[in-house]
């Protein structure tokens, strides 16, 4: 049996019911819903419990341990709808593991301190909502071609300097945007001002929200909430 302790934090359960407690390696099939590992030492996958058996997983958390890469979870793509790799080291994304996730609805890289590229997956596009990648090395905007169907997308506290507008083209139905403090001037929000409805700009941005241009400013006239 595996305990939480070698994990660090471990919940598992269904619905919403938790267990902290012990999680057997020989089990063949689980019921869980979700699943946390946080505070472990994990830098891969545990061979000892075979992702498959998750038949029904549909929220895997991974936090604050230590991955190198993207795991490859295709065998519970049909049913994760989130998740979320938070404060590990990942590096290195294979694009085949995001395009074996077709129906994941959230996904969160935040933290992870030495990812700078996340590869296009049109799979992957059909079905993303929500993509933060918050406090990790891009010096520029991920290839996001195929996320038209993108509600909340968080960038902040990342190396990026400039935004141009055709980067952000393909998100027709962004809602919530969070823009990094490095930029050196208000992007050009043109092509996401008719679905945008939260603009919101990371503690020490360079410029103020008064040196918005007013080609800029006009074009923002959806937008309901600028923090």
């Amino acid at each position: 049996t595996r305990r939480s302790s070698d994990l660090g934090y471990l919940a598992h359960g269904k619905t919403h019911e938790l267990f902290n407690s012990e999680i057997s390696p020989e089990t063949e099939r689980r019921p869980d819903t979700y699943l946390v590992f946080n505070g472990g030492d994990l830098h891969e996958w545990p061979a000892d419990l075979p992702i498959d058996s998750f038949y029904q997983l549909q929220i895997l958390r991974i936090i604050n341990n230590k991955l190198t890469s993207f795991p490859n979870l295709t065998a519970v793509g049909d049913t994760l709808l989130e998740l979320g790799l938070m404060s590990n080291d990942i590096v290195y994304i294979e694009k085949t593991y995001l395009d074996g996730l077709p129906n994941l609805e959230k996904l969160v890289l935040d933290n992870n301190k030495h990812l700078s590229h996340l590869p296009p997956s049109e799979i992957l596009g059909k079905s993303l909502e929500s993509l933060s990648i918050r406090s990790c090395a891009f010096k520029s905007l991920p290839d996001l071609r195929y996320m038209n169907k993108l509600l909340t997308f968080y960038l902040d506290d990342n190396p990026i300097m400039h935004i141009c507008s055709e980067q952000l083209s393909p998100l027709d139905s962004i809602q919530h945007l969070k823009l990094p403090n490095q930029l050196d001037e208000f992007p050009n929000l043109h092509s996401v001002t008719d679905t945008l409805d939260t603009l919101k700009f990371q503690d020490g941005t360079k410029f103020k929200t008064k040196q918005i241009s007013k080609p800029n400013a006009a074009v923002l006239h959806n937008v309901t909430t600028i923090i």
